[in-house]
């Protein structure tokens, strides 16, 4: 078996013989927003805040072989009951795909593709938590294998009953 190389991604063979091709041609942020609402009432607090985290990732196909992967980040950090900040990110991947059989197309994209991003929105939010003058909110590591089979487990499966 050989394995091709490509600049911007990396080729695999499936068991049938033919490569699979996977790159990305970009990740981005599309929207993000951070509010101070310490600063905005006039609160310091030098208590340790405690975290709401939401996430949740969409995935869209562009054209042809394109995918849109996009991950969600909906933080709030709380000193008792008041909000201390609201941080919201929405970081998105393109993904090329090419030769991927069907049956493991879904699975790769909401797995593998966000464990590729995770990283970089991690490094956002606990630069973007540090500079608005809190503790630096370190993400613990997802797992995406989890979140994506219990996603397969909630929804109803389809019968061939008419």
């Amino acid at each position: 078996m050989t394995d091709k190389k490509k600049s911007n991604g990396q080729a695999v063979q499936d068991g049938g013989g033919s490569t699979i091709a996977v790159t990305s041609p970009g990740q981005f942020i599309r929207d993000m927003s951070f509010e101070n609402l310490a600063a905005q009432r006039k609160i310091w607090t030098t208590d340790k805040l405690n975290y709401d985290v939401q996430l949740q990732l969409d995935i869209n196909h562009q054209d042809n072989n394109l995918y849109l992967v996009s991950m969600k980040v909906h933080l709030e950090g709380k000193s008792g009951k008041q909000t201390a900040y609201i941080m919201e990110v929405d970081y998105c991947g393109l993904f090329q795909v090419d030769k991927m059989p069907k049956s493991q197309l879904q699975p790769f994209l909401a797995i593998q593709c966000p464990h590729l991003m995770f990283p970089f929105v991690r490094r956002i939010v606990a630069d973007t938590t540090r500079d608005g003058g809190f503790s630096p909110y370190n993400m613990e590591l997802i797992n995406f294998s989890a979140i994506y089979e219990n996603e397969m487990l909630r929804k109803p499966k389809t019968s061939d009953k008419a």
